[in-house]
């Protein structure tokens, strides 16, 4: 079961010491309609780019992450749909609908 996960757990050990990313900030433009400012965004790592890569790749052949599941999931394992209740969840002891 393990080697099943392994395209996933392979970056526990990459990221440790990757920064993930860095903050883009416009600094060189004035906001004016000539030169407006561009929206921060995140540049992302090499690891991290690879990880989300292996990550859709992972759900999109495994028969375990169904996304039409999730509102199942979520009600199954009696968690209110909400932000605050879904980051106080325990993704350890939760039910898979497998």
């Amino acid at each position: 079961m393990m080697k099943k996960y392994s395209a996933l757990t392979k970056y526990i050990n990459l990221l440790k010491n990757d920064n993930a990313g860095e903050w883009i900030c416009d600094k060189e433009n004035d906001g004016s309609s000539e030169r407006p400012i561009h929206v921060p965004f995140v540049s992302y790592s090499i690891a991290v780019n690879n990880l989300a890569d292996d990550i859709y790749k992972f759900a999109k052949e495994s028969d375990e992450i169904v996304p039409s599941k999730y509102a199942e999931i979520i009600q199954a394992n009696g968690i209110e749909w909400g932000y605050d209740s879904m980051m106080k969840a325990d993704a350890f002891n939760v039910y898979w609908l497998y």
